[in-house]
């Protein structure tokens, strides 16, 4: 198995299997304003809450502005570093990243918390339609930051040559979309707050189940000697997961 993927494999064996993830990931991630549509359009006052929905667009789109700037503007300069094998410097950029995704989705929902009403009239809210808006938007921009760190931080997995992993976390977030916003729109009854439920908030089982990926593992040769400890789990203690540094030589695909 090779070391260093990226840097030994064909341009043209990269680019389909780094690629083809990449682009079922962003045709997933187009389905999910199609779900909300579909479901919001079945409550009894659909068409309302179809309109409140539409006029909060400006509002998420922001919140993808800021994860694209420094999620997607940040990997690509990480990437560089490593190639260069300067990975502390690949790691400090990851560093800078996190930390802003942090600081820009704090600043936004409170931004967006405080001024909500004449936002949502100034893009076009009526009264008719201001009340849907307030409940989508509100319950929305309080999941901004798992939202921010979830997408931002995948481009850091995609940029280590893992576009598999960040496909199958953002596929895994399609599906969540698909089953959390019946659930909460109809069983719950929360209407378009449901809708904005499903879509703010699933990115917290993604951040989990993300948390340290990728990792491999190592033999315990690899390894300096360890001191006694408390007992690891079972027989897992002499071939163990090791997470992190974040930046290390991909095992494929």
């Amino acid at each position: 198995m090779e070391n260093n993927r990226l840097g030994t494999e064909k341009v043209s064996k990269l680019l389909l299997s780094l690629a083809a993830p990449a682009i079922c990931a962003q045709i997933v991630t187009l389905l999910y304003n199609l779900v909300d549509r579909i479901y919001i359009g079945w409550m009894a006052d659909g068409m309302l809450a179809m309109a409140a929905v539409g006029i909060c667009v400006p509002i998420v789109t922001v919140v993808t502005a800021f994860t694209g700037l420094l999620g997607r503007g940040g990997a690509p300069l990480a990437a560089i570093r490593v190639g260069e094998g300067k990975k502390p410097e690949a790691e400090a950029y990851l560093g800078s990243s996190f930390s802003m995704l942090v600081f820009s989705s704090l600043a936004i929902t409170l931004l967006v918390l405080l001024f909500r009403e004449p936002l949502l009239i100034l893009f076009g809210a009526s009264e008719n339609t201001l009340a849907y808006a307030e409940d989508y938007i509100t319950t929305y921009i309080i999941g901004t930051l798992f939202v921010q760190l979830t997408v931002g931080m995948n481009y850091y997995i995609t940029t280590q040559g893992f576009a598999k992993t960040a496909m199958v976390t953002t596929m895994l977030g399609g599906i969540l979309n698909i089953v959390l916003d019946p659930l909460f729109i109809f069983t719950f009854g929360m209407g378009v707050q449901g809708a904005a439920l499903g879509d703010g908030h699933q990115p917290v089982c993604l951040l989990c189940l993300g948390h340290g990926l990728p990792f491999r593992e190592t033999d315990p040769a690899e390894d300096p000697p360890r001191q006694p400890a408390a007992p690891v789990f079972g027989p897992a203690a002499d071939r163990r997961p090791r997470f992190g540094p974040f930046f290390h030589e991909p095992l494929g695909g």
